[in-house]
């Protein structure tokens, strides 16, 4: 029988350097055997408990309610004392009007918090900035807390000038006029609201719609016992509700032009404040532009009869 060679000196060594290098890799010495691997026991895993099954008809248990629908927090009372303290240094005539937009307001917010993270909530289609609160509470009265200051310092000096009338009836004006184009947004809310079947949404909505109702019987109510009616008031109550019309446009178009961008609130105090601002441009250039026409004609008249 053949007898197999006897491997080179060579071979030899690089064999026992391969050999000593595996062991130090190992963490053994040069001349130490290759170490034992023990097994890994296979660990069962801890059978969970099961729960016990829902009723029939009842559903998928419903999720825990968010944070944000809480009654109190921190941002509503901030909002609501700076709001009592100056309904309660105005009139009664103009408290009372920001009193039920300010509660109509907090139930909007607390039906659109309940339904924000419900997958059929009619609100949807409008995408508002992610992790941002919704304040309409602070959006809703915070125009109308600052008009209603202004007229409260107003009233304070008006005996004394000879102006402060005019300039009073002035404010007031674009007191209601934002007041207006913030309910406006809120009923536009409920509407959009109205198809929710949750039972304390539905709740919030029935009150959110009552507090709308009864701020428009004061709206009016404010205007006929003011005024005698006639076609100047009616010409005013025109004027204050196209604001309100302008804002629920504008507000829509900011909500849909301009996804993830702002919350309800801050989409409502934007479109309000827009509104009154170029609403009130409005009014003043056609107020000169009659005014103009009025003395060029009363001028043409006095010319003729001169002429005579």
């Amino acid at each position: 029988p053949s007898v197999p060679a006897r491997p080179s000196y060579r071979e030899t060594t690089r064999t026992r350097r391969g050999r000593a290098t595996l062991n130090q890799l190992l963490g053994a010495g040069p001349h130490a055997s290759p170490p034992h691997v023990r097994p890994v026991r296979a660990v069962s895993p801890t059978p969970l408990p099961s729960l016990p099954p829902s009723p029939p008809g009842s559903g998928s248990p419903a999720p825990p309610m968010a944070s944000s629908s809480a009654l109190l927090t921190g941002e509503r009372l901030v909002v609501f004392l700076f709001a009592a303290r100056v309904a309660l240094a105005a009139p009664a005539r103009l408290a009372a009007p920001l009193a039920l937009l300010a509660g109509a307001a907090l139930a909007v917010e607390l039906a659109v918090d309940r339904s924000a993270a419900a997958p059929s909530s009619p609100l949807r289609r409008f995408r508002t900035r992610p992790g941002a609160s919704s304040g309409i509470l602070l959006g809703a009265t915070t125009l109308p807390c600052v008009m209603l200051a202004r007229l409260i310092q107003l009233s304070r000096i008006l005996p004394t000038d000879p102006n402060g009338a005019q300039e009073f009836a002035y404010l007031e004006m674009q007191y209601w006029a934002v007041s207006i184009s913030c309910a406006s947004v809120l009923a536009f809310f409920l509407w959009h609201l109205r198809q929710s079947a949750n039972n304390e949404i539905s709740k919030a909505l029935k009150y959110g719609s009552l507090m709308v109702v009864l701020y428009l019987v004061t709206f009016l109510l404010f205007f006929l016992l003011k005024t005698d009616g006639g076609l100047l008031a009616m010409t005013k109550n025109g004027y204050l509700l196209c604001h309100g019309v302008a804002a629920v446009i504008l507000i829509k178009h900011i909500l849909e032009k301009f996804p993830s961008c702002s919350s309800f609130g801050e989409g409502l105090l934007v479109s309000s404040g827009l509104v009154v601002y170029f609403g009130d441009i409005l009014a003043r250039t056609l107020s000169k532009r009659w005014r103009s026409l009025h003395h060029q004609e009363h001028s043409y008249t006095h010319l003729e009869l001169k002429a005579r």
